[in-house]
């Protein structure tokens, strides 16, 4: 039973692991949607999108923080499927970095009842729906 909890961790790693290659190497996609007093900025990756069924979408969120002027950081990744009929979006997986943005602290991916939410249209999340959702 010990041995098959660490094969499991280990290949929820990989998955994490292989999905955060992924988005790094479609990185040139990167699409500012929305920003904020605080300095965060909010991208999606044009690049990283997939739509396995008509009016859903599959796509990587950043969230960066403004650390100099003209310098950001990555604060979380999230990989998010929206429901663009339906109106919600759900979490995939995210991945947390630590204050130099370089490394990752935490990962967490959804297999199962991934957390859903409403889009609320005129907020972030609404921002984000506007330039995915035709």
């Amino acid at each position: 039973m010990k041995r098959f909890a660490s094969l499991a961790a280990t290949v929820v790693f990989i998955l994490v692991s292989a999905a955060y290659a992924f988005a790094q190497t479609k990185g040139g996609g990167w699409q500012l949607y929305y920003s904020n007093e605080s300095g965060n900025k909010y991208y999606y990756d044009k690049g990283s999108m997939e739509s396995p069924q008509k009016g859903i979408y599959k796509v990587w969120q950043k969230i960066t923080e403004t650390i100099r002027e003209g310098d950001e950081q990555d604060n979380f990744k999230i990989h998010l499927q929206i429901n663009c009929r339906a109106k919600i979006y759900e979490v995939l997986s995210y991945i947390e970095y630590d204050a130099t943005g370089e490394k990752a602290l935490n990962a967490q991916e959804y297999k199962e009842n991934p957390p859903k939410n409403s889009l609320q249209l005129g907020s972030r999340m609404g921002a984000l729906y506007e330039n995915i959702c035709p």
